[in-house]
């Protein structure tokens, strides 16, 4: 559904000083995007300087696209640009009417977008994916090719592990050769980019997995692993698969296959976005 609806999150990254006449071509170009149901971001980090007659337009821009059913959302607004850490609030104060204006506010572009997306899917009908129940081994991805022995020699080699809500599982650069699978909970894979800031690079929630290329081909971390729930994970590294291949052949070639079939499948994912984006 997002792949078909994607278009309707659209974000604009804009740069410099936003006065009147920037602002309206600003609002020009981004009609097409306004006058429909669409989560337009817009992205203030590298802004220098807001006037009072771009807020106006602001409020007009945010005012159009909740009459569609859409919404305003801003991200990496930084506190030297006047707005305050809720340009909603900001909005509003400024504003003639004490009527709630329909904009929202993020720290990063990450979650605006996980935001936007999530109320697209919303919007369709779809309710977001709840990433609460746990997922036992044999309902993952990964073992619905195998057989129900194979499943239970690969659980007698997998160690358990739990991480606490924030705690880091390993940092960019500690060599590593685990394989990790979420049972439950919520884990992020990310890149610092500050002291207080990093690039989302991927979620892993119940019933997936990460590490599949370090386990196959041991080397340093490229991003960290951080956990934003409380979350139960399940561990194999390189002598456990030696252990399940000594011990159930069948096995560890099922695992392999399905690492296989996984790697697979992103790789295809992968080329379309490059196909896609190379359209642009």
């Amino acid at each position: 559904m997002l792949a078909r609806h994607g278009d309707r999150i659209v974000l604009y990254e804009l740069r410099g000083n936003l006065f009147f006449a920037k602002a309206d071509q600003l609002f020009e170009q981004m009609l097409p995007d306004i006058d429909r149901q669409a989560w337009i971001i817009l992205h203030l980090r590298r802004v220098l300087h807001i006037d009072l007659s771009s807020v106006r337009l602001l409020q007009q821009i945010a005012a159009r696209l909740g009459a569609h059913g859409g919404e305003l959302l801003f991200c990496e607004v930084h506190e030297n640009l006047g707005l305050g850490p809720s340009v909603e609030r900001t909005l509003r104060r400024l504003s003639l009417s004490d009527r709630r204006i329909n904009v929202r506010t993020f720290p990063s572009t990450d979650q605006a977008l996980e935001y936007a997306e999530n109320a697209l899917l919303f919007a369709l009908g779809y309710a977001p994916t709840i990433r609460e129940r746990r997922i036992p081994l044999h309902e993952m991805d990964l073992c619905r090719d195998m057989k129900p022995e194979e499943i239970a020699a690969l659980a007698a080699v997998l160690r358990p592990l739990e991480l606490a809500r924030g705690e880091n599982l390993f940092s960019a650069g500690d060599s590593g050769a685990e394989l990790y699978l979420i049972l439950r909970g919520r884990v992020d894979i990310r890149i610092p980019v500050t002291a207080d800031r990093h690039k989302r690079l991927a979620v892993f929630g119940p019933g997936t997995l990460f590490g599949e290329v370090a386990f196959l081909d041991p080397g340093p971390r490229t991003a960290e692993a951080t956990a934003m729930k409380p979350s139960e994970l399940l561990v194999m590294n390189r002598a456990d698969f030696s252990q399940l291949r000594e011990t159930h052949p069948d096995a560890a070639v099922a695992l392999l296959l399905a690492l296989g079939q996984i790697q697979s499948r992103a790789m295809r994912w992968s080329a379309k976005e490059i196909q896609r984006l190379m359209q642009w």
